[in-house]
C-alpha cells in the first residue's frame, strides 16, 4: 500500500465531451492504494469519488467490464479522470 494524493481533474473532463455539472466542491484527497503496475485502469469505490466533489452524475460513461480475482463483475459504472501524486 501506498498513500498518494489524488486530484480531479475537470478540464480533462470537458475534452472529454462531458463537462462536470459543479466544480465549486472538487478537491485533492490523500488515500491508501494498492500500486500495480501493471494495470491500464484502476478501480476506486464511489464513496472515494464522493470524497473528491464527484458526483455520479460526473462520471465519464464506459462500456468497460472488469473482473475481480473472484471473476466477478465488479460493477464499473463511469469512469472520472484524475492525477495521482506521492
Amino acid at each position: 500500500m501506498i498513500t498518494v494524493t489524488v486530484t480531479p481533474v475537470p478540464q480533462d473532463h470537458t475534452l472529454f465531451g462531458y463537462p462536470m455539472n459543479d466544480t465549486s466542491k472538487l478537491k485533492s484527497v490523500n488515500m491508501a492504494l494498492v500500486a500495480d503496475t501493471r494495470s491500464q485502469s484502476s478501480i476506486m469505490p464511489l464513496q472515494y469519488v464522493n470524497n473528491m466533489g464527484i458526483t455520479q452524475q460526473d462520471l465519464l460513461p464506459v462500456k468497460l467490464t472488469m473482473c475481480g480475482a473472484n471473476k466477478k463483475d465488479l460493477g464499473v459504472i463511469g469512469a472520472i479522470a484524475i492525477n495521482v501524486k506521492t
